[in-house]
C-alpha cells in the first residue's frame, strides 16, 4: 500500500495554519540575493580541489574514481558530492538565500526511490544518506536542479520543477506525489533480484559482472560480526560476495553482499555492508554535525518519517564504521526508464519533497525570489561543472 509522503505528514502537523501562501506575509520576508555567477567563485573547480574533498581515499582509489567519472558531465557531477559542497563554501553567505538545516547532501533525481517499510507499506522518499547532514538548504536544492539540468538538458522542465518547489514552499498542500502505477510490488522485486544474483544458497558470480568472490578471511569476519551484534540475530548467513560499483559517489568503495535468510519466516534477502565515509555536506559550510551514534536514526526520521533499525544501521567493522542495509527492501528509479509524462511526475514529486524538507530553512526568504535564484544559479553551476569535466579529461 502506498503511503502519504512522510515529509508531507510532518509538515501538515508542524505547519498547520502557516503553510498557505499569503502575499502580505511574503512581503515581510527578506528578498533573495542575486543568482550566483562565475564571479562568486575565486578558486577554480579543478582536480586539486576535488582531490582535497576526497581526502578519505588513497591516491589509487581517487585516480580510478576520477577516470570512471569522466564519462559525461552528469556522471562527473554526481561522482563528487563532497567537492560540490567544498566549492560552494567559497560563496559569500550574503549571496545565499535562507539558512541551514538538514540536507540530503547529494540531492539529484535518481537518489530517490521506493522503500518497503514492511506490512505492505511502501513510501517514495530519498534513499541515499551518504552525504546527508546540515548545510545551507539552498545549496541542497541547487544541487538537485543542477543535476536535473545536466541530466535532461530540458530548461523548461527545470523551470517548471523550480516552480513546483516554490509552490510547495508556499503551501505544503501543493505537493505532488508519484504516479501510483510506478510503485513496485516488492514480492516481485525480491524474486527478480534474487534470480539475477543467486543460484540456490550461493551468489552466482557469472550472473553479475560487478560481483566477485569473497576471501575466506572476509567470510570469517562477516560471520563473527553477525554473532557479535544482536541486530543480526534474525539473520542466517548463507554466502558472502564482494561487489564493486564503477560509478557515482561510492565508486571503488569495496562493499560486501550477504545472502541471508531473514527473520522467522526464513525470507531470503541480500544485505549490503558498505564502508562509511565523511558526509559530503561536512566539506562545505555548516555549523552543526550529526552525532555518529544517532546520525542514521535522525536522517531516517527526517526523510522517511520512521526509524527502521532492523533494515538500516551502522556497525564497527574492519577498523571503521560500515552501513548495513537490506538491498531488496528498496528500489531506485532511473529517469531513462520512464516516459516523458512519468519523468515530469517523478521530478515534481521529488521537488515537492525537497521543498517540505527545506521549508523551515527558507522561511524568512521571499519565495518567488528563491525560485529565480535556483533557476539562474543552476545554469551557473551546470556550466561550471561541465567546464571542469571538459578540462579534466
Amino acid at each position: 500500500m502506498a503511503k502519504l509522503s512522510p515529509l508531507l505528514c510532518a509538515c501538515l502537523f508542524s505547519c498547520a495554519g502557516t503553510s498557505a501562501f499569503d502575499a502580505t506575509e511574503d512581503d515581510a520576508r527578506t528578498p533573495a540575493p542575486s543568482a550566483l555567477t562565475a564571479a562568486d567563485f575565486k578558486a577554480p573547480l579543478d582536480r586539486a580541489l576535488i582531490r582535497k574533498s576526497n581526502f578519505f581515499v588513497d591516491d589509487a582509489t581517487f585516480d580510478a574514481r576520477w577516470t570512471a567519472a569522466h564519462t559525461d558531465a552528469l556522471s562527473f557531477f554526481r561522482a563528487f558530492a563532497p567537492a560540490y559542497h567544498l566549492d560552494l563554501a567559497q560563496v559569500k553567505a550574503a549571496h545565499v538565500p535562507g539558512g541551514e538545516d538538514l540536507c540530503l547532501g547529494d540531492a539529484h533525481p535518481e537518489n530517490f526511490g521506493f522503500q518497503d517499510l514492511g506490512s505492505g507499506d511502501t513510501i517514495f522518499a530519498p534513499n541515499d544518506f551518504d552525504d546527508s547532514g546540515y548545510c545551507p538548504v539552498a545549496f541542497d536544492a541547487l544541487r538537485f536542479f543542477t543535476a536535473l539540468r545536466l541530466q535532461t538538458g530540458d530548461v523548461a522542465l527545470v523551470s517548471d520543477a523550480v516552480d513546483q518547489y516554490v509552490a510547495v514552499l508556499q503551501d505544503a498542500k501543493a505537493e505532488t506525489t508519484v504516479d501510483g502505477a510506478l510503485f513496485p510490488d516488492f514480492a516481485k522485486v525480491h524474486k527478480k533480484q534474487l534470480g539475477k544474483e543467486t543460484s540456490g544458497d550461493k551468489f552466482d558470480l557469472a550472473l553479475d559482472p560487478e560481483l566477485g568472490a569473497a576471501t575466506a578471511a572476509q567470510k570469517a569476519d562477516v560471520a563473527a560480526l553477525l554473532k557479535s551484534d544482536a541486530r543480526f540475530k534474525p539473520w542466517t548467513l548463507l554466502d558472502v560476495a564482494v561487489r564493486s560499483k564503477p560509478d557515482g559517489g561510492s565508486a571503488d568503495l569495496a562493499r560486501l553482499w550477504l545472502l541471508v535468510d531473514h527473520g522467522p519466516t526464513g525470507e531470503r534477502t541480500i544485505v549490503e555492508l558498505k564502508p562509511e565515509v565523511p558526509a559530503g555536506v561536512e566539506q562545505g559550510r555548516h555549523s552543526k554535525v550529526l552525532r555518529t551514534k544517532t546520525r542514521l536514526a535522525t536522517l531516517e526520521q527526517a526523510f522517511w518519517g520512521d526509524t527502521l533499525a532492523d533494515d538500516q544501521f551502522d556497525v564497527p567493522f574492519e577498523g571503521g564504521r560500515w552501513l548495513v542495509r537490506d538491498r531488496l527492501s528498496r528500489k531506485s528509479i532511473s529517469l531513462a526508464d520512464l516516459t516523458a509524462a512519468q519523468v515530469r511526475s517523478m521530478v515534481f514529486a521529488e521537488a515537492s519533497q525537497l521543498a517540505l524538507l527545506h521549508a523551515k530553512g527558507l522561511s524568512a526568504v521571499k519565495r518567488p525570489g528563491t525560485g529565480d535564484w535556483l533557476l539562474l544559479s543552476s545554469a551557473t553551476l551546470a556550466t561550471r561543472w561541465t567546464n571542469s569535466f571538459a578540462s579534466g579529461k
